[in-house]
């Protein structure tokens, strides 16, 4: 078993070295809740973070919650209405949703996955960049991918409730960009 090991993470090595990194951090975490307004109490009064971001997608589908604490932000998602996330919560109750990764450009990111790993919905997630998630749930994982660099200002101060806008110079244009997918919850 030991040879089979020390070959597979050979390959594993040779693999890395052929391709180039897509993920380039974690973003953030998603948690999925019924009320963000309930939930913030102990992650604010007990564990002491803070909260940089509230916002409601303007399709206002969700309500988005960010919570820093140092290098690492937590993203508190709420359905507004029934869809897939409310679905998710009945199904699946509150906790561990998805894991985001920033990546450098989302569209570059999804023309680079196998073509049966795309989701065609690309959106403005809760801090004004590009976000898709993928097809691919590796263990169980919704997996959602973000660009690094924010589409346009914030409207409003951190911390403040605000709409999230679904356009910007460097929104993607086409089918593919203009509709959210189904089956992604409004990260």
């Amino acid at each position: 078993m030991r040879a089979r090991e020390a070959n597979s993470g050979a390959r594993t090595e040779g693999m890395r070295d052929q391709q180039p990194r897509l993920a380039k951090r974690i973003d953030h975490v998603g948690v999925a809740v019924r009320d963000i307004d309930a939930s913030l109490g102990y992650y604010v009064d007990v564990l002491g973070l803070t909260v940089s971001v509230d916002a409601r997608l303007e399709d206002g589908s969700t309500r988005l919650a960010y919570l820093e604490a140092g290098d690492t932000t937590l993203q508190l998602v709420q359905p507004l209405r029934p869809g897939p996330l409310a679905e998710y919560l009945v199904i699946n109750g509150e906790g561990l949703h998805h894991i985001c990764f920033a990546v450098d450009d989302v569209v570059d990111a999804i023309r680079s996955l196998p073509s049966d790993e795309r989701l065609d919905g690309i959106y403005i997630g809760g801090k004004r960049c590009r976000v898709s998630f993928i097809r691919a749930e590796p263990n169980g994982l919704k997996i959602e991918l973000t660009d690094m660099q924010e589409l346009m200002p914030p409207a409003q101060p951190a911390g403040a409730t605000a709409d999230v806008r679904t356009s910007g110079d460097r929104a993607p244009r086409g089918p593919a960009a203009d509709r959210v997918d189904r089956h992604a919850t409004n990260s």
